[in-house]
């Protein structure tokens, strides 16, 4: 390269520099991750986040900016107003709660069939939970009273399966219940109303013979899902 043609390289580069300090560089104009600061709009502006002992002692100009800082370590938002730092926790705040009266068409999405009536309703509650009853011995069905943790204004849908049972202790949890040959049986559901319903286990035949009565040492489990309506 003669030196004329690095006087000329030299005078494009005054004039590229020239340039770039009296017009701002455009975002595809910058290497990712070259710079930290992003420019938004008009005006000295800039988001950032990092530790909360690295906050910037001021906006990116001390009287003339809009500036928000994210400390990532204490997820408090800090806003420039141009004087001094704001902030905010961001925990301090949540998504605000919506009422059926927010969601007009809400109702529109549940209907209810009693036999052949069919109706729209509205103010579902559904409540669930799982229990066991203890054989015994001597008969192949037996019941017992489920009260639901809530009344209903109106008499529910319930629906009801057997999941197994335990031998030899009672179950604490749900997950005790496992599937044997002794807890061959079925788990229905009877007399329902507003505040109770039955929960009926009977033993089942797996092979045409007497199924047998149900076991005295075995907790015959079930669940139980109902929805009904409850006025709130």
């Amino acid at each position: 390269m003669d030196i004329q043609e690095l006087e000329r390289n030299l005078d494009k580069l005054k004039e590229e520099v020239a340039l770039l300090k009296q017009s701002r560089v455009s975002q595809t104009g910058v290497i990712p991750g070259a710079i930290k600061s992003r420019h938004i709009g008009e005006g000295p502006r800039f988001i950032r986040s990092g530790l909360a002992t690295d906050l910037p002692t001021e906006g990116e100009n001390a009287t003339d900016s809009s500036a928000l800082y994210y400390a990532t370590d204490t997820n408090v938002l800090y806003l420039w107003d141009g004087s001094a730092w704001k902030s905010i926790t961001v925990s301090d705040y949540s998504a605000p709660t919506k009422a059926d009266s927010d969601y007009p068409n809400l109702s529109k999405l549940i209907n209810r069939q009693d036999n052949t009536t069919d109706s729209v309703v509205s103010n579902q509650l559904i409540q669930f939970g799982w229990g066991w009853k203890l054989g015994d011995g001597a008969n192949r069905l037996m019941s017992e009273s489920v009260t639901f943790p809530v009344a209903y204004d109106v008499a529910p849908i319930v629906l009801i399966s057997s999941i197994g049972g335990k031998s030899g202790s009672d179950p604490s949890a749900i997950t005790d219940s496992a599937i044997t040959t002794t807890g061959v049986y079925n788990a229905t559901c009877g007399d329902i109303t507003t505040t109770t319903f039955s929960a009926v286990i009977s033993r089942v035949s797996v092979d045409g013979n007497d199924p047998g009565v149900l076991s005295n040492t075995f907790r015959y489990c079930y669940s139980w899902i109902a929805i009904g309506t409850k006025a709130r």
